[in-house]
């Protein structure tokens, strides 16, 4: 009983791993059908339908090739002050940060050996005047003497001999000669108050042009010595900028300084600094380039009124190299390249198409196709990657 038991346990085994085998070749017989099904598709279909393929129109507009380089802001122009004559710092109106007037007083020296000399000279003109109309009025007498004389000697020689005309004339003479002279005093001695009124003058320092004083060196008391070549030791008073105009200067690379031209424009960002971005014009260019780095120097001058920008800020400079306008541009995505050759995907009834181009000014948003497009065509914008010229797609703007 224990035998036949066994038995039918083995049958029933054996019955279904019968119908096992049948259900997985079943299921293989239909998955290599499946398979071949889809080759078959394949193979006799030219183009693959992709849904969803957006594309886009391409169009014409103005691109500009630019160069961003770093770029340092200075005064439009800029001094250190120095006292022309020894003497001590008397005064001092203005600190560092002041606005001061062009022709305003901004530091004086004391020097009382000038101002004692100029009072001396100012002495010796005024008695040099005085002498002259002295001298002028014996001339005058004298001129009046000669004439009477020299007449009643011509009228009646008998009453006035030549011995006393010839003396006549020669005090004339005489008086004549000390008017010269007196003259001669007078330009000398107005000569040296001049040359000392001058050098009393060096010593109120003035502001030159409109500025603001950035720096201050001395303080009242200070001794100030003479600024000269041969004296190195003078210090100087003040340190003033003009910043109403300034001056930003940029290095350009040697590939692009055939670009930069007088009047190109120009783009200051100090968004971070002042919340603002400044436009402006190449002023300058040295037309040289430096040995040690191969570029060369460039400047820009923007109006400063509102003084948002100081010297010495640091800043980045976008310079507009190329302008082309009406240019054919497309996103810088959908250009593709396969060995050093840009194409792009367009759809023409609803097929890919796969057309090279020639690339001109990539602004690392839009390119400029100079050659390969006629600004009509519909571009794959997206699904790009998953086309090959020739297949079939629907395409939604």
């Amino acid at each position: 009983m224990k035998f036949n038991k066994n038995k039918i346990l083995f049958v029933v085994c054996g019955v279904m791993l019968f119908f096992a085998g049948g259900i997985i070749s079943l299921i293989l017989f239909h998955s290599v059908e499946s398979i071949n099904t889809t080759r078959y598709d394949k193979k006799d279909t030219d183009s693959v339908i992709i849904e969803h393929v957006r594309v886009k129109k391409v169009s014409r507009q103005t691109i500009y090739r630019t160069l961003s380089v770093p770029g340092t802001v200075l005064p439009y122009q800029q001094a250190k002050l120095y006292g022309m004559v020894a003497g001590y710092l008397d005064e001092i109106r203005y600190d560092i940060g002041d606005f001061v007037k062009k022709g305003d007083l901004i530091a004086k020296i004391a020097v009382p050996e000038l101002e004692t000399e100029l009072k001396r000279y100012a002495a010796e003109l005024k008695r040099c005047k005085a002498a002259l109309k002295r001298d002028q009025a014996n001339h005058n007498l004298m001129n009046i003497i000669y004439n009477r004389l020299a007449n009643i000697q011509g009228n009646n020689p008998d009453m006035v001999s030549v011995e006393q005309v010839d003396e006549a004339r020669g005090k004339y003479e005489v008086a004549q000669a000390e008017v010269e002279l007196a003259k001669a005093m007078i330009g000398v001695a107005n000569s040296n108050y001049q040359r000392i009124k001058v050098l009393l003058s060096y010593s109120e320092i003035r502001a030159p042009y409109d500025c603001i004083i950035t720096d201050r060196f001395v303080d009242p008391g200070a001794l100030i010595q003479t600024a000269t070549s041969s004296q190195k030791d003078a210090s100087p008073i003040v340190h003033i900028m003009d910043i109403d105009t300034v001056r930003i200067q940029f290095y350009v690379p040697e590939t692009d300084v055939p670009f930069i031209k007088i009047g190109n424009t120009m783009r200051l960002d100090l968004k971070k600094l002042t919340g603002k971005v400044f436009e402006g014009r190449i002023t300058r260019f040295a037309r040289a380039l430096k040995e040690e780095t191969r570029s060369m120097l460039a400047e820009v001058e923007i109006p400063n009124k509102e003084h948002h920008l100081k010297a010495g800020m640091y800043t980045i400079v976008t310079v507009v190299l190329e302008e082309h306008p009406d240019a054919i541009t497309v996103p810088a995505e959908v250009v593709l390249t396969e060995q050093d050759k840009a194409h792009v995907y367009t759809v023409e009834n609803g097929i890919v198409k796969k057309l090279p181009v020639q690339m001109g000014i990539d602004d690392g948003v839009q390119i400029e196709i100079l050659d390969g497009l006629t600004g009509e065509e519909m571009l794959i914008v997206k699904g790009r990657n998953l086309v090959s010229e020739g297949d079939i797609v629907k395409s939604s703007m």
